[in-house]
């Protein structure tokens, strides 16, 4: 494909030829062919190029006689995409792609990653990623990829002509899985979210929105000048850790390693006031207070996360019609008494009632016969609903 554009010679074969012929080195004849070589070339590549892609698949037969079965030398070693089952597709494993990476496999993801870095590449297959040489907005690597049977196709590449390209090649091959982005700001992230992104991520917005909190947080609680062994460690409560959603009192912290939470920094506010029945959330920065070896057991003990299997897949909502009969018991009741979402673990987020949509139906709304509620919940909760149908 590449010898086609080059297979001219170009309009500087003449200047070098009419050199020749002045300082003797060439006679006229020679120039004459050269001339003629030049002409018909010149002519001939417009076409050659034009249509290369029917020249390559008519010569493709013979070319496999000279082409090597690894086309790129870096490529050596990657893993074969059409071998491989990526639940997740990441395009791009330099710094943020890298970190992205290693908390999916952390979270016992299958994920199949792409870059043309040899070194970094190299790197990865050594801690057992698949991996796969080549650019994310190369059309024909797409191609190569296992894009319809992925969950999520990312690109951690910050440059918006690289992703809104890739969007639009994306969105003609009708995928079912989902798009995820990264952007330099909030301009270019809505541009990408109308092109189809599903998620647009954010990375510097997002840092510096943590390094605030870091700044506004207090790592440097304890002063005094009593000599005391006794050390502060400030640590996040990750997203998946054991101990996220339960209260203090739960977790028996000082029973099992003797340190104490100081303080507490939730979206950049200190607060002392946490007894045994306030509740961690992720995110959540704790102030440890302890011996310095205690202090470092305490770590490792809030840093357990939740097992998680490796082909379980997070819980998915689904959008249901559900008929209410006419002599359904919940005719002229409201949506506030019928409580869906507490007995049903659904919302109702709109009603079909004849030919009139009411899609933000209020708590006081009563329900009518023939309505058609919408309701949006787990799939469990949705199945539940139905067996229930018409309500």
């Amino acid at each position: 494909m590449a010898g086609l554009a080059v297979a001219q010679i170009s309009e500087f074969s003449l200047i070098l030829g009419a050199l020749g012929v002045s300082l003797g080195h060439i006679d006229m004849d020679t120039m004459g062919l050269i001339t003629l070589v030049g002409i018909v070339t010149i002519c001939a590549s417009t076409y050659m190029i034009l249509y290369s892609g029917k020249l390559y698949q008519v010569l493709a037969p013979f070319l496999t006689l000279f082409e090597r079965k690894s086309p790129y030398r870096e490529a050596q070693g990657s893993t074969p995409a059409a071998e491989t089952v990526g639940e997740i597709i990441l395009l791009g494993l330099g710094s943020y792609g890298g970190e992205i990476a290693s908390h999916l496999l952390e979270r016992k993801k299958k994920v199949l990653g792409v870059d043309f870095d040899p070194q970094t590449l190299a790197l990865w297959r050594e801690r057992g990623l698949p991996v796969v040489y080549g650019d994310g907005g190369d059309p024909e690597m797409l191609d190569q990829l296992p894009i319809q049977r992925a969950r999520w196709i990312v690109s951690t590449v910050r440059d918006r002509d690289f992703n809104i390209t890739l969007l639009k090649i994306l969105k003609t091959r009708r995928l079912d899985g989902k798009l995820a982005v990264a952007a330099r700001d909030e301009s270019e992230a809505a541009e990408l979210r109308a092109t189809g992104a599903h998620v647009v991520f954010r990375p510097f917005q997002d840092g510096a929105e943590y390094a605030a909190d870091a700044l506004t947080e207090a790592p440097q609680l304890l002063q005094g000048g009593v000599d005391w062994p006794i050390s502060l460690k400030e640590m996040r409560l990750r997203p998946g850790s054991l101990f996220a959603g339960k209260k203090i009192g739960r977790i028996l912290l000082r029973e099992k390693t003797g340190v104490s939470i100081l303080a507490l920094s939730r979206a950049g506010k200190v607060r002392f006031d946490i007894g045994p029945d306030f509740r961690l959330y992720p995110g959540d920065h704790l102030i440890l207070m302890g011996s310095p070896s205690s202090v470092k057991h305490a770590e490792e003990y809030l840093g357990q996360r939740e097992p998680r299997e490796a082909d379980q897949a997070p819980g998915t909502f689904s959008l249901a019609r559900i008929e209410v009969a006419p002599d359904s018991p919940r005719v002229g009741r409201t949506l506030a008494g019928l409580r869906f979402r507490q007995d049903h673990e659904v919302t109702v987020v709109g009603i079909q009632r004849g030919q009139e949509r009411i899609t933000s139906p209020k708590a006081s709304l009563t329900l009518e016969p023939g309505d058609h509620l919408i309701v949006v919940g787990s799939n469990d909760a949705i199945e539940r609903l139905k067996a229930q149908a018409p309500l």
